[in-house]
């Protein structure tokens, strides 16, 4: 399943949930078989030059290659624009987790 931590500076104005219901929409129209990305956002009260930053994190998979990723980095970059106002520069990094990364539904 896909990750996003989503920060940004706090002086920008926008709709931090919508922003993440976009990276989930990209994660699952790239991959049908990421159906959830756990993500957070944090705006960050201190910082040099407003900016949002959106790291996405996904399980190696065979098929996770260069073409893959730089479609969906488009993707991300486009629908993540789409709630940006009054802001020049968007951060946006596609990275694939080690072998050893776990992770587990506890019940």
């Amino acid at each position: 399943m896909p990750h996003c931590e989503l920060s940004y500076s706090s002086d920008l104005k926008t709709d931090a949930e919508a922003i993440l219901n976009e990276v989930e929409a990209s994660s699952v129209t790239y991959d049908s078989g990421a159906v959830e990305t756990k993500s957070r956002a944090h705006p960050a009260p201190i910082f040099h030059h407003t900016h949002p930053k959106a790291p996405v994190a996904l399980p190696a998979k065979f098929y996770r290659i260069a073409a893959f990723t730089s479609a969906f980095q488009k993707d991300l970059v486009k629908r993540v624009a789409a709630h940006l106002t009054l802001c020049r520069w968007l951060s946006v990094d596609i990275t694939l987790s080690a072998q050893t990364y776990h992770t587990e539904f506890l019940e």
